[in-house]
C-alpha cells in the first residue's frame, strides 16, 4: 500500500483550525507532523480533537495498555474509526491515544487486540521497547470552545485630544461539519471630554457543511450606535456559501443570504426591510504563526437599491506568548443612509491592541 501524500492527513484542533500535514509520530504527548510549507512541527496532542489519515497503516498505543495495528477509515467529532483484516468499525476516542507510529507495511496476521477494551477508562502503561522508560499519559480535559478577548485602542493629541477603546470577544465551536461563531464588540470614545463614540455589536453565525466545501448558514446580528441615533438594528439571514479553498497557509470562502433588517431610531421611528447579506472571508498565514485576515460583509437592501451597508475589517495578528498576541486592525463601516444629520456615511478607524487566547 503506497504512502499517502504530505497533504493526505488532516488534524482538527480544539481551537477550530484544520492542519493538513502528514502525521508521522505521537510520543511523549506531542505529535510530529510534516508539511511541505511549514516543515516539521510538534503539536501538543491535547490540542488535537480528531484526525484523519488516508490509506495509512498505523500502530496505536492506548492509555489502558492496548495496542492497535489497523487503518483509520473515518474521523468523527471526538475520535477515529479503525479497521483491520479481522475487525472493522472499532471507535477509538482521540484522547485515549497516547502513542502512534506510521507503518508503511502491512504485517501478516495483524489484528485489533482487546477491541472491547478500547473504551476502557483503566489507566495503564503502553508496552515499550526494552530499556526505554514507561510513559503514562495524562488525559487532558476536553476543550469544547476556543476564542479570544481583545482590547484595542487609539489616541490623538495636538489640535484636539481624543481617545477611543474597543473590547472584542469571540468564541468558536468547530466540528468537521459544523462551525458556530459568537462575536461581540463594544466601543467607547471621547473628544475634548465629549463622548462621541458609544456602539455595540453582537453576532451569532453558524455554518453547516454538507460537503467538504459547500455549506448553509444562519446569521443573526444586533447593532447599537448612539452617535447615529440608532437604538437597535436587528438583521436575520439564511443562506448558502462555498469554501473556495483551505490549506494550512490560507483559506477563502464566500456566501449569500436573504433575510430581514429591522431598525429602531431614537428620533425617526422604526424601519423594516428585506435585505441581502453578502459575506467574504480570507485568511493568510504569514511566517510560522502570524496571520492576516480580511472579513467583508455587504447588506444591500431589496426594497431600496440606493440603501446599502458595508463592514470591512482587515487584521494582522502575531503571537507574543502562547496565550497573548498583538493585533493591528483597519475597520471601515459604510452606511448610505444615516438617520442623524451631519453624520458621515463612511466611518474609518485604525485600531491596535492585545488579544488573550482561551
Amino acid at each position: 500500500m503506497s504512502e499517502p501524500s504530505a497533504l493526505g492527513d488532516r488534524l482538527w484542533l480544539v481551537n477550530g483550525d484544520v492542519l493538513s500535514a502528514k502525521l508521522i509520530l505521537l510520543q511523549g504527548g506531542y505529535a510530529l507532523v510534516r508539511s511541505p510549507y511549514l516543515g516539521e512541527l510538534s503539536v501538543p496532542w491535547e490540542m488535537v480533537k480528531t484526525f484523519e489519515t488516508k490509506e495509512a497503516f498505523i500502530r496505536i498505543g492506548l492509555n489502558n495498555g492496548d495496542l492497535i495495528s489497523a487503518w483509520v477509515i473515518s474521523a468523527t467529532d471526538h475520535g477515529v474509526v479503525l479497521r483491520s483484516p479481522q475487525k472493522e468499525g472499532v471507535f477509538v476516542p482521540t484522547q485515549s491515544i497516547i502513542a502512534l507510529m506510521r507503518d508503511l507495511g502491512t504485517p501478516a496476521g495483524t489484528e485489533i487486540k482487546s477491541a472491547s477494551g478500547v473504551l476502557s477508562a483503566a489507566a495503564g502503561p503502553v508496552p515499550q521497547e526494552p530499556g526505554k522508560p514507561t510513559t503514562k499519559a495524562k488525559k487532558p480535559e476536553e476543550k469544547m470552545w476556543a476564542g479570544s478577548v481583545s482590547l484595542q485602542g487609539a489616541g490623538k493629541t495636538g489640535n484636539r485630544d481624543s481617545i477611543s477603546a474597543f473590547l472584542n470577544v469571540e468564541a468558536r465551536r468547530n466540528t468537521p461539519r459544523n462551525q458556530l461563531t459568537l462575536r461581540s464588540e463594544a466601543g467607547y470614545g471621547e473628544t475634548e471630554g465629549v463622548v462621541d463614540t458609544t456602539q455595540g455589536r453582537i453576532q451569532a453565525n453558524e455554518r453547516v457543511y454538507y460537503t467538504e466545501s459547500a455549506y448553509v448558514l444562519g446569521d443573526m446580528l444586533f447593532e447599537h450606535d448612539r452617535f447615529k441615533d440608532l437604538d437597535l438594528r436587528a438583521d436575520g439571514t439564511l443562506g448558502a456559501g462555498i469554501r473556495f479553498w483551505k490549506t494550512e497557509l490560507s483559506e477563502f470562502l464566500g456566501d449569500v443570504g436573504f433575510g430581514v433588517s429591522h431598525e429602531i431610531h431614537r428620533n425617526d421611528g422604526t424601519d423594516t426591510n428585506p435585505t441581502v447579506r453578502i459575506g467574504m472571508e480570507y485568511m493568510r498565514r504569514i511566517f510560522a504563526k502570524s496571520k492576516l485576515s480580511q472579513v467583508l460583509t455587504v447588506y444591500p437592501s431589496v426594497g431600496s437599491l440606493s440603501k446599502v451597508r458595508l463592514n470591512s475589517q482587515t487584521t494582522f495578528e502575531t503571537p507574543l506568548w502562547d496565550f497573548l498576541s498583538w493585533n493591528f486592525s483597519i475597520v471601515d463601516e459604510y452606511d448610505s443612509q444615516t438617520a442623524k444629520p451631519g453624520v458621515n456615511n463612511n466611518d474609518l478607524s485604525v485600531r491596535t491592541g492585545l488579544s488573550y487566547k482561551f
